[in-house]
């Protein structure tokens, strides 16, 4: 055997991207540079995921151009190469469903751990459901027994994909079909071709709980079937998802409005990866206009109006450029001082500032010379009087004075006596000699103030000669206190400075000189400021000039990109429009053709598609130049339900669908219509469709009518929900006149009646399909047999022996009970026994064999009209005479059955 292992991260790229090179030839945008960046980088933009992948990319590029990383002419030469033929083709075979495997999957168990369990090691080798090749499946189950699961599996299987899934918000997918308590699942689908021999491939996919899934194609025989499957996996994904019809996307069709709408419809065609590339990849013109990269940017055209108004501001402040005016004494001094009055004004001021500071240096020397002398002054006057005190101190007065305290001091010094020489006990004498010890100190004060003075010229000389070094050099301590002494010194200094009172006078020139420059510095600077800010912010003006220029350059070019983006996204959803709405007219014909077989009553004339940006809505008119109606204005719940199908099961039709998977379809569809749907899946089965449907329903009666009004029984089988394991064939008889005959000898009667009224439903509806326009509804009963048996008897004349057995006034009870569909009757209250429930069956069988009887060629009806008449039959003439189904003409004693005596009455 061979296997071909796929792992696959997201279904439909090569699909998608051949949609995508179909737009790229049919909506062609000329000088448009987003379709450009579209056309030129597709493959990578396909590589990319997350939300808005499409336009954050070509959005980085057009960022790049704008701040001229990238040249627009980079785009100019955009090709791509014509995608293939072949892998836009639809799929053209006959494939049918053999068998399918589930294991882990949520509602339905480890097939190997089950068989652990029940200790029987075959079950695991045996399919969860085997369809015996290309055989049609009707499976029942009651709610929650697992038949969403098995339908979902196969769409997991030959999809890769959920519908329901993604409908519930479910990201992961092993979240959402893996058992709880598996690590692992899987589901395998047998396919083939009815070809002699059959050409088989398997389909396998794998989940992980941590969300690896891969998918494996193989076969026995490594035939052709397989490798197309595994060569255009994607298309083939593409094309299962069409086989897949149940409740809720009947609920889609029916109440979804605007965008929901059209990704419904999407869906259905198999644009649905177009739709989520324009809804997930593609961000909406009005969004990106609000983008940072779109904003227009104004700094610059801000800033350029911000300079212009200061420069405005500073023209109407600008000054007269000041004129520097000297008068003539000025240049006077401006001469002495070797400038040219016409030099500049700095020039000017600096030889100012330095005459300046040159004769100030002179004022302050001639100043400390003035001290000096003065100082020098002053210390020869100490001199002199210092003589002045030697001289007293020289004095007789002052000799006898001093002799005298001597004297005094003698006495005290070497007075013997024990009393102090002072007070020593004799005050009187102490205080006296006190007193004139005092007196004779004052009168020797000239010599300390000779002492002091004394020693302030031995400080002060050598300080003045030092200060006087400063403006001599060459002086000699000695010379200086002699010329000090004599005067001269004070002469020498004072011949080392010139005329003050002239250099006085020239520096006050000087300073006026100075504050009239300044002044005009002063003015000058102004002016020079303002000028000088002019001349800058002209300068910046021109400058901004170029960057407003440049910004608005950037500003158009984000408008013009703006537009590109605009234009790219119409051209985007008009192309998905016109495909979805080709696609979808093509149907309508069909949708009307299946409507009519589901709704007998308002057969609709026409029904034509109406659509827009927003949505897609088919309208009907149910007369040839009538109204056209919303449907969700004039249909009924149930009529809307059907009309839903009918669009789904013409898309099976248009892609050639030859198998089908229903999932509890008629949980939507009420009691009036299911009788229609019934007969349209019936004639699907048959030929020419041959389609095979594999149908999963809660309602035992709908699986109990559908297998029994399938012609070809044979064709068709009957499965059971058993275990959490498998789908089992259902081997119970299903037969509604068996089961009447079992509940008969049960004295059930309920029962009985119950199946006796589908039964006869199901004959007189047959007979009425094609011969009798008759409406099913009154104002009293919902589903009423009544108009349909007489209307049936207009046709078939024969049929109105029984009619009027049923409204008999003695057996109108019996036509009561059988005409509704639920039955309200109390059997206390009606009391029926066995003998007469058996004869309400068998007027119905009556009715059942007339049906069969009508379906005879006319030279057997002759035969049989002859025959009944005679008293001896002829057996011979009954060999040729095609069977009717379910009928025996004779008992065990060659005599005609009851049912053939009834029916001879009547035909």
């Amino acid at each position: 055997m061979y296997k071909y292992i796929i792992y696959l991260s997201d279904k439909g790229d090569v699909m998608l991207k051949n949609r995508l090179l179909k737009f790229i030839k049919d909506k062609k945008i000329e000088d448009n540079i987003v379709f450009k960046i579209f056309e030129k980088h597709l493959d990578e933009i396909l590589n990319l995921k997350g939300r808005f992948f499409c336009s954050n990319f070509i959005n980085d590029k057009i960022d790049k151009i704008i701040n001229g990383e990238i040249e627009k002419s980079f785009y100019d030469n955009c090709s791509h190469e014509k995608q293939s033929d072949n892998e836009l083709e639809n799929i053209d075979r006959k494939i049918y469903m053999s068998k399918v495997t589930i294991n882990g999957i949520k509602g339905f168990a480890n097939i190997f751990e089950y068989c652990k369990k029940s200790k029987n090691s075959e079950c695991c080798l045996q399919p969860t459901l085997d369809l015996k090749d290309r055989k049609s499946a009707v499976i029942f189950g009651w709610n929650g027994e697992g038949k969403s699961s098995l339908t979902e599996s196969i769409e997991f299987a030959l999809t890769n994909d959920v519908a329901e899934q993604k409908r519930r918000g479910i990201y992961n997918i092993s979240e959402y079909l893996l058992n709880t308590d598996s690590k692992e699942g899987f589901v395998e689908v047998e396919l083939f071709e009815p070809y002699n021999p059959p050409k088989r491939v398997k389909i396998k996919r794998t989940i992980k709980n941590k969300k690896d899934k891969n998918v494996q194609i193989f076969s026995d025989d490594s035939n052709d079937l397989e490798a197309d499957i595994r060569n255009r996996i994607n298309l083939y994904e593409e094309f299962f998802e069409k086989h897949f019809i149940e409740r809720n996307r009947l609920e889609n069709f029916v109440l979804s409005r605007g965008s929901e709408n059209k990704e419904a419809y999407g869906k259905l065609i198999g644009l649905d990866d177009l739709s989520d590339f324009i809804k997930n990849g593609w961000k909406k013109y009005d969004s990106q206009c609000k983008d940072e990269i779109y904003k227009k940017q104004n700094e610059a055209l801000k800033k350029y109006e911000e300079i212009k108004t200061k420069l405005d501001d500073l023209m109407n402040k600008r000054i007269k450029k000041p004129i520097l005016e000297v008068n003539d004494e000025n240049k006077i001094i401006i001469e002495s001082l070797g400038i040219d009055d016409d030099k500049s004004f700095e020039i000017i001021y600096d030889k100012i500032i330095v005459e300046i500071e040159k004769i100030n240096k002179e004022i302050n020397m001639i100043n400390e010379i003035e001290n000096l002398v003065e100082d020098i002054r002053n210390h020869r006057k100490q001199f002199d009087n210092i003589n002045e005190l030697k001289n007293q101190f020289f004095s007789s007065e002052n000799i006898d004075n001093l002799i005298e305290l001597y004297l005094a001091a003698e006495k005290v010094i070497t007075n013997d006596s024990k009393e102090c020489p002072l007070c020593g006990g004799n005050n009187l004498y102490g205080q006296k000699l006190l007193e004139r010890v005092k007196e004779k100190l004052e009168s020797m004060n000239s010599i300390l103030q000779l002492k002091e003075a004394s020693d302030e010229i031995a400080v002060t000389s050598p300080k003045l000669y030092s200060k006087t070094l400063k403006y001599i050099n060459d002086y000699q301590f000695d010379d200086f206190k002699k010329d000090m002494l004599n005067g001269k010194a004070e002469d020498k200094l004072i011949s080392k400075y010139k005329d003050l009172p002239a250099l006085e006078k020239r520096y006050q020139h000087l300073e006026s000189l100075k504050k009239d420059l300044m002044n005009y510095r002063d003015e000058y600077n102004k002016y020079q400021s303002i000028e000088n800010q002019i001349i800058y912010l002209e300068k910046e003006l021109k400058e901004q000039e170029i960057q407003k220029s440049k910004e608005q350059q950037i500003n158009q070019l984000k408008d013009a990109f703006l537009k590109d983006i605009k234009e790219f996204e119409q051209a985007l959803n008009d192309f998905y429009i016109e495909v979805l709405s080709a696609e979808l007219r093509d149907i309508s014909h069909l949708i009307k053709e299946y409507y009519n077989k589901f709704e007998t009553n308002e057969k609709m004339e026409t029904v034509e598609l109406k659509d827009s940006e927003k949505e897609f809505k088919f309208y009907i008119q149910f007369t040839k130049n009538g109204p056209k109606l919303d449907p969700l204005r004039v249909l009924s719940e149930g009529q809307l339900r059907c009309f839903g199908l009918a669009i789904l099961m013409s898309v099976t039709k248009k892609f050639n669908t030859n198998f089908l998977i229903l999932d509890d379809i008629v949980n939507a569809i009420d009691i009036e219509h299911r009788s229609n749907i019934i007969n349209v899946l019936c004639e699907e089965m048959q030929a020419p469709y041959n389609k095979q449907l594999i149908i999963t329903t809660h309602d035992k009666l709908f699986w109990e009518k559908l297998v029994n009004s399938a012609k070809n029984r044979n064709r068709i089988l009957s499965f059971i929900f058993e275990n959490k394991c498998m789908v089992i064939e259902n081997t119970k008889n299903i037969d509604f006149e068996k089961i009447i005959q079992e509940s008969i000898k049960k004295k059930d009667c309920r029962t009985a009646l119950v199946y006796m009224r589908i039964l006869l439903e199901t004959i007189i509806y047959t007979m009425a399909d094609g011969v009798a326009d008759v409406k099913f509804k009154d104002k009293v009963y919902k589903y009423e047999l009544s108009k349909v048996f007489a209307a049936v008897c207009d046709c078939y004349p024969e049929l109105k022996h029984i009619y009027n057995y049923f409204m008999n006034e003695n057996n109108y009870i019996y036509w009561s009970i059988l005409n509704q569909e639920n039955h309200f009757w109390s059997e206390q209250s009606i009391s029926l026994d066995c003998e007469t429930i058996e004869d309400i069956f068998s007027k119905v069988k009556c009715v059942r064999n007339l049906k069969n009887f009508y379906e005879l060629t006319e030279s057997d009806k002759n035969e049989i009209r002859r025959q009944k008449n005679l008293k001896k039959i002829d057996k011979s003439k009954f060999q040729n005479i095609s069977k009717i189904e379910g009928f025996e003409w004779f008992d065990e004693d060659d005599r005609w059955t009851q049912d053939f005596k009834l029916l001879s009455e009547i035909i």
